[in-house]
Parts: structure tokens; sequence; C-alpha cells
């Protein structure tokens, strides 16, 4: 992709472009042209992550500090929640 190799300064502006097309397209166009908007807004969005190597570094981040705050519940949870795990400090 010929935007990838122009580097992140490049695909930063592109971001900030499609920013703006989706700001005049909520204020001026129909819901369809509001939806591909916002769709090459995060298109470019994660194009500009890819660039930076922020996708693969922030998932290993991420995956870590999930497996370090995240544990099993033993007990039966409490009326009305669903959930599996409790979230304890940070």
């Amino acid at each position: 992709m010929e935007l990838l190799r122009d580097g992140p300064g490049r695909v930063a502006r592109k971001v900030g472009e499609e920013a703006v097309e989706l700001v005049v397209a909520a204020l001026s166009e129909d819901d369809h042209r509001v939806v591909e908007e916002a769709a090459d807004l995060w298109f470019h969005t994660l194009v500009l992550l890819r660039s930076r190597g922020s996708i693969r570094r922030s998932w290993k981040t991420n995956s870590a500090a999930a497996s370090r705050t995240l544990v099993p519940v033993r007990e039966k949870p409490r009326r009305g929640s669903t959930s599996g795990v409790v979230r304890i400090g940070r």
C-alpha cells in the first residue's frame, strides 16, 4: 500500500482528511454516506496504527495486563451477575 510507504505523517494527514469528511457528511449527507465516511475513517485509522507498529505492541501489552488483572471467580456469582471474572487492582 502506497500510503504505508509514505510513513505515519502522511497516514495521519489522511486520517485527518477522513475525519473532516465524516463530519461534513454527518452535517449534510444521508445516512448511507455517513456510514461510508465512517468506514473510511476506521480503515485509515487502522492503517495509521499499522504504520506505527502500534497494533502488535498494544495487543501484547494489553493481553499481558489483562492476564495479570483478571482472575477466575471461585464462588457463586452474585444475583444478576453474568461475569465469570473479577477485575482486581490497578
